[in-house]
């Protein structure tokens, strides 16, 4: 298995993951965790509970147009 495969990536919004796995900064994080942000390439996404509440939330503002 190489290191992308054992990465686990969050979505980050205002600071923190949509998950909330941490309330530490990214810096402190455990090896392995990196993030990439609400606006940016979240389709790089591999945390599946960021990507859950991801589509939540791209629900409710769909929903509330």
């Amino acid at each position: 298995m190489d290191e992308d495969t054992k990465k686990i990536i969050h979505i980050l919004h205002e600071g923190f993951t949509l998950c909330k796995f941490s309330s530490e900064v990214p810096r402190d994080w455990p090896k392995g965790h990196i993030w990439v942000g609400i606006g940016e390439g979240i389709s790089d996404a591999t945390c599946v509970n960021c990507i859950r509440i991801f589509n939540k939330i791209s629900l409710i503002k769909l929903v509330s147009l």
